[in-house]
């Protein structure tokens, strides 16, 4: 089977039970260590419901990289620029990072947009279809054809931001035991090494930074500094920030060894009055 991030030959590693009932082969290039499935012909069944019942972390996930992209954003990119979610789900993540001042939009072909309705790609006319930056969160893996997908995103703006595990860099044995697989769903059919990233990043003539495990910006700008803050941007602001402020309520004793991020005007009233009037558009038939 050929890889289908570089194109070597691709050898046969392990056998897995999806959804239960499919036994299904795994390939890994020799190459840039892609794996991936065969071809996968369970996708319709695996996809009945466009938001997995097993995905517990729904909610959590987009409020946890809502704050890692904020400080991104800001830190390395035009905070003042249009930005969007690709493969967005139900919105939640471009309506949080509305509220936080962040002009984002949504697309995605299969969920249904409920939290950034008016806020979609659709809604926009084509001459402003284009980003600062592109989100593409837990996307990568559910791609059977790396590369259709992957030129709509870069078509959209030459600045990513994504995740996706990278494998373990274990044996076989361990691969194929990875919890990343999901064989219950059936939906992850791609799974990334670095040097497939890097492959990515060379073909798009970009830059790539990850934090060597799950997140990874693809840019045409070359950043300065660790970008991840060493693998935990975002979780380590929110801790310091929450630790500093409950001492400093206290104590008053301590200050920011850090400075802190410009706080930027939120979306969320002057899109409430928009949507108003856009649902009142809609109800009369306009």
């Amino acid at each position: 089977m050929e890889c289908k991030i570089c194109g070597s030959a691709s050898e046969r590693v392990f056998s897995k039970k999806l959804l239960q009932k499919y036994d299904v082969d795994y390939f890994r290039c020799p190459h840039c260590g892609f794996l991936q499935t065969q071809e996968p012909t369970w996708l319709d069944e695996a996809y009945n419901q466009a938001m997995s019942p097993l995905d517990i972390r729904l909610v959590a996930r987009p409020l946890e990289l809502a704050e890692i992209t904020r400080e991104i954003l800001i830190r390395y990119f035009d905070a003042d620029g249009r930005f969007l979610d690709y493969g967005g789900g139900t919105g939640l993540f471009t309506r949080r990072m509305r509220d936080l001042g962040l002009d984002f939009y949504r697309q995605d072909k299969y969920a249904t947009n409920v939290f950034a309705q008016y806020f979609d790609i659709q809604d926009l006319p084509d001459p402003e279809k284009g980003f600062e930056l592109v989100t593409c969160f837990e996307v990568l893996e559910h791609l059977p054809d790396p590369w259709v997908e992957l030129d709509q995103v870069f078509a959209l703006s030459k600045n990513v931001l994504c995740s996706t595990w990278l494998q373990p860099d274990d044996t076989i044995e361990t691969l194929s035991n990875w919890n990343y697989l999901l064989t219950l769903h059936g939906q992850h059919v791609s799974f990334y090494t670095r040097r497939s990233m890097e492959i990515i990043a060379d073909r798009y003539g970009v830059h790539y930074y990850t934090n060597g495990r799950h997140l990874h910006v693809f840019s045409e700008k070359k950043l300065d500094g660790d970008v991840f803050d060493r693998g935990d941007v975002g979780a380590i602001a929110n801790a310091k920030r929450l630790a500093y402020g409950i001492v400093n309520r206290i104590f008053g004793l301590i200050r920011p060894r850090t400075k802190a991020l410009p706080q930027r005007p939120t979306h969320t009233f002057t899109d409430s009055a928009k949507v108003t009037q856009l649902v009142m558009r809609d109800l009369k038939g306009d």
